[in-house]
């Protein structure tokens, strides 16, 4: 990571915490208290594995050719100087950061892939990434399914965000970009596995479970746990529905599902838009991603990759660093996930200074990086007794769902309602 200067604070994001600032003294463990926790690696690092050990293995190759770049973001000062994580949990928002350059294109999380396709729009990196596409179709996806499936869903970002980029008009590096948008769905149609293959991958929820038992007790089995659906407007005017911002960020490509256990297994579902829950009431945000299966069917991933987690404190709680905010992050690493047996089911437990975008998967702003547990209370808030977080500006109705399909169905209809999918299917179709 190379570093410049130009310090630049965060005093708007320190005003959405609405953080109270009393003398309350804090539980002795916070419900999720990491006491020492290494440090996961953020950012692009050379020669990493990804979906198989060999680093020159084709798919290894398409994904740097589609990912590896620098970006600039805001950087709090306490990352380099190490202090974050013993430090007030506001301080990375409001204290001083810097521009830095910082390296993209690892094993990272889905949400550092944003919007930005310029460096797609180069002649040396669409033949780079047409190079690395011919290798990738020599290989026959149902002998590494897990990998195809991933792989495949990284493509379909890619593809997304260069149709959004081109519908905007002329733009310089134009032809390139659909030079690799042509070379993106071939690899895609050859990647697509077939319906029954897709069901038949191994879940693992279960593995997660048993790699942090703590934290996800019973989720596999639903035991204790309820799942909640949202049916939400932007403004009042408009019609209610069903989906999360979390779900509509990530372009309908992942499934968004909200559980909640509530202390004593029995969950009171308020009615009120912002409803305030018991404290040890457990939160999880579990996502899995969609596969585009033969025929161009869009079906649903029996993979977990991301579960975001938070438990309701008392109103007394105050957390004084970051080690005891009541925020987790299990995230899924495509080196771990394609790997047999799954260390952790594929999830890796993030550290709570390891660097997301403002917003994580809620509202992500790639300008601006900060530990993850302070990105979490910008939208939940402190101590986060809250089913919801403060972005909902229309209506809000909670319920209860019964059927564990029923996210995906919803999430498959939305995509089917996305032109780039629409503009994507006779493409996946006309192939062989």
């Amino acid at each position: 990571m190379r570093r410049a200067g130009m310090a630049l604070g965060l005093v708007g994001a320190v005003a959405a915490l609405g953080c109270k600032c009393r003398a309350d003294p804090p539980p002795a463990e916070s419900p999720l208290a990491l006491p020492s926790v290494p440090p996961v690696p953020s950012g692009f690092v050379a020669g990493a594995r990804r979906f198989d050990a060999d680093v020159e293995h084709p798919y290894n190759a398409v994904h740097r050719a589609l990912f590896d770049r620098e970006s600039e973001a805001n950087v709090p000062d306490c990352v380099d100087a190490g202090t974050c994580v013993q430090g007030s949990p506001m301080a990375p928002l409001g204290g001083p950061s810097a521009r830095r350059r910082v390296h993209l294109g690892g094993d990272e999380l889905a949400i550092f892939s944003g919007p930005n396709v310029d460096y797609l729009a180069e002649a040396a990196r669409a033949t780079e990434v047409e190079r690395a596409v011919e290798r990738a179709l020599g290989l026959d996806p149902t002998r590494a399914p897990i990998a195809a499936l991933l792989l495949q869903n990284d493509l379909w970002d890619r593809y997304d965000q260069i149709f959004a980029d081109l519908a905007k008009g002329d733009r310089a590096g134009g032809d390139e970009l659909r030079r690799v948008q042509r070379a993106v769905v071939r690899l895609i149609r050859h990647l697509a596995l077939a319906p029954a293959a897709i069901g038949a991958l191994p879940d693992n929820l279960a593995e997660v479970e048993a790699a942090y038992p703590t934290l996800i007790p019973g989720l596999s089995r639903r035991q204790g746990w309820t799942e909640i659906r949202t049916r939400a407007n932007e403004r009042r005017s408009e019609p209610l529905r069903y989906a999360t911002r979390h779900t509509r960020v990530a372009g309908h490509r992942l499934v968004f599902r909200v559980l909640v256990a509530a202390p004593g297994g029995v969950l009171r579902l308020p009615t009120s838009e912002r409803p305030s829950l018991p404290p040890g009431t457990r939160f999880a945000l579990v996502a899995s991603p969609l596969a585009i299966a033969r025929g161009a069917e869009l079906v649903a991933s029996p993979l977990v990759t991301l579960i975001e987690l938070r438990v309701a404190s008392s109103e007394s709680f105050v957390a004084r660093s970051l080690t005891e905010l009541p925020f987790d992050v299990l995230d899924g690493r495509r080196a771990l996930l394609t790997q047999v047996p799954r260390p952790g089911g594929g999830l890796e437990r993030l550290a709570p200074d390891a660097l997301v975008p403002l917003g994580a998967t809620c509202m992500p702003s790639m300008g601006v990086l900060v530990p993850m547990r302070s990105a979490c209370p910008n939208c939940h808030g402190m101590p986060g007794a809250t089913l919801t977080g403060p972005m909902t500006h229309g209506d809000v109705v909670f319920e209860e769902e019964p059927d564990p399909k029923a996210a995906f169905a919803r999430t498959i209809a939305e995509k089917g309602l996305d032109p780039a999918f629409a503009a994507l299917l006779p493409e996946i179709r006309s192939g062989p």
